[in-house]
């Protein structure tokens, strides 16, 4: 369970360096990803229509492939820290698998992100005149 011999500074600034990267990613996933594709898809498509029916399919998809960005992430750092691999001990019983930091992270940033956009949705724009985003 303990890192191998030989670990020092360099692989805790590496781990640390790791989870800084999948926090930031993990907010990532629920701002950054959606706001990107669906831009991207308003510069691509004229159509709101077709803006919105693309957006349906894209924005799920991409959130997907990032998140297995993040799962490589999480297993570099698992790797990083010396952590046990499930396959290691050699038994075919069926074991929970060792998850690491993501599931915590990404289920924080999901509630924060969630409440931050109700936040902007009721208290956000208080010009007068303004169209709710509603």
């Amino acid at each position: 369970m303990r890192a191998e011999p030989g670990s020092g500074a360099a692989r805790r600034a590496l781990g640390a360096l790791l989870l800084l990267a999948m926090v930031i990613g993990a907010f990532g996933l629920w701002i950054g990803v959606p706001a990107a594709v669906l831009w991207g898809l308003g510069k691509l498509i004229g159509n709101a229509t077709e803006h919105l029916i693309l957006g349906l399919l894209a924005v799920p998809l991409a959130m997907v492939l990032f998140g297995l960005l993040l799962a490589s992430l999480n297993a570099a750092y698992l790797r990083v820290i010396g952590a046990p691999s499930p396959d290691s001990d050699g038994e075919d019983e069926w074991r929970p698998r060792l998850r690491g930091p993501l599931d915590r992270i990404v289920g924080v940033s999901a509630v924060i992100a969630l409440i931050a956009f109700l936040v902007w949705m009721f208290f956000g724009d208080t010009r007068t005149g303004s169209v709710p985003p509603w």
